[in-house]
């Protein structure tokens, strides 16, 4: 082999090694940069309720939770605690459910651990159930409302009723007088005779006061 093939051998060697060497270089680094950007694994904490809505013993479920919140330390075991309370009152399946009860634990958890996922979770509770209930007031003085109308409605008639039947009632009244009386010739001849009694007991009265003068002069 000639020397000027020798020394071309020799830098096309150097080359490549330099270009694997570049290549692998920024290859280890792409990957590292690749694992650098892996997201970490958040693993949610399990659905607190999901136990007691399939077994149903809300009782033990409460006492449990109540037990907890007086005891616990960490700020999500003491944001579990008070989120299941509130879901026993709640949740309309539960034996224990008051919507005034389960709104003040959510408000509660919301005011102590609002930036733990259950306080996340108990806005969304406390905002719905507080609509619901302003719907429920809304619908319920509707119906006040309709029923008031209604009744008023079912006087307005009967008064209208009662009026129309007085009315009537007048009408027929007014007829009667309106219309001429049947002269019955039995009751017109005593009537007669009695008008000539009563003329002839008033002129026997003059008669009698006449003479009880003249005697006394």
């Amino acid at each position: 082999m000639s020397r000027k093939a020798t020394l071309f051998m020799r830098a096309l060697c150097w080359l490549l090694s330099l270009v694997l060497l570049i290549i692998g270089g920024g290859g280890c680094a792409l990957f590292a940069k690749k694992q650098e950007q892996v997201a970490p694994i958040i693993v949610l904490p399990i659905f607190p309720p999901r136990e007691v809505m399939q077994n149903g013993d809300y009782a033990e479920f409460l006492r449990g939770n109540q037990a907890n919140w007086a005891e616990c330390k960490d700020d999500d075991q003491c944001a579990i605690a008070i989120f299941s309370i509130a879901f026993v009152y709640a949740y309309p399946t539960s034996p224990y459910y008051n919507l005034k009860l389960g709104l003040y634990y959510f408000d509660e958890l919301i005011q102590k651990y609002p930036q733990t996922p259950w306080g996340l979770q108990a806005k969304v509770w406390s905002d719905f159930m507080k609509k619901s209930i302003a719907s429920e007031k809304s619908r319920y003085r509707l119906k006040n409302t309709i029923k008031y109308k209604d009744t008023t409605i079912k006087d307005l008639h009967k008064q209208i009723e009662q009026f129309e039947e007085n009315e009537a009632n007048m009408k027929e009244h007014e007829k009667k007088i309106e219309q001429p009386k049947e002269v019955d010739p039995v009751t017109d001849k005593r009537e007669k005779e009695l008008e000539k009694l009563i003329e002839k007991s008033r002129q026997i009265d003059i008669e009698i006061d006449r003479k009880e003068r003249e005697l006394l002069r």
